[in-house]
């Protein structure tokens, strides 16, 4: 198979077996060059009042309720899109700072959750879920209060990853590329 025949597969998939409208804007975007104003529109529905996303942004949590997953995957689409609108950066940061001077973590998974669909993986807490956030904030140029860097690097410099960084380890990595003060850089 061809990377153009890939793709066609891949846009037969997104466009014809339910993908959402966030998949459909960015497919657009990345390969047929329609502008980062698509993604943002269809981020748009996904967030919440308090700055964060919900709404199962990860389809699998449904919650409309704030989560650690669904913010990380809305910076996650603004990425690649190459930008996120200063408005929306300024939101999910008072978010994550609020979160952070309650409990030093981005709470996952909220209190409340569990009335709606999810599956079993997403009932534990997740504290590295923060380091992600942060990482993705700073690779789009975001700066953050010293509440929340303070946050993430307490909870980088706590987790133990045996030594090497694995899949589940993720949020980990995504920190130490875009943060220059992680301390354990060796690990990379």
């Amino acid at each position: 198979m061809t990377l153009g025949e890939a793709i066609e597969a891949v846009r037969g998939g997104v466009f014809g077996y339910g993908g959402r409208l966030v998949d459909r804007a960015l497919f657009s975007h990345l390969f047929d060059g329609e502008p980062e104003e698509w993604v943002y529109a269809a981020l748009a529905p996904y967030q919440n009042k308090d700055g964060g996303f919900g709404h199962g942004l990860e389809p699998d949590i449904q919650t409309p309720l704030s989560t650690g997953i669904a913010t990380e995957s809305a910076l996650y689409c603004y990425s690649l899109a190459g930008n996120i609108p200063a408005e929306i950066a300024e939101r999910v940061v008072g978010w994550v700072e609020e979160s952070c001077r309650k409990s030093g973590e981005v709470p996952h998974p909220p209190d409340g959750f569990e009335r709606h669909p999810h599956q079993p993986w997403w009932a534990g807490p997740d504290r590295t879920r923060l380091l992600a956030i942060v990482g993705l904030l700073h690779s789009l140029d975001v700066t953050l209060p010293s509440v929340v860097e303070e946050a993430a690097a307490a909870i980088a410099d706590e987790t133990k990853t045996g030594g090497e960084i694995e899949e589940y380890h993720y949020p980990v990595f995504v920190y130490a590329l875009h943060t220059s003060s992680f301390s354990r850089r060796e690990m990379l």
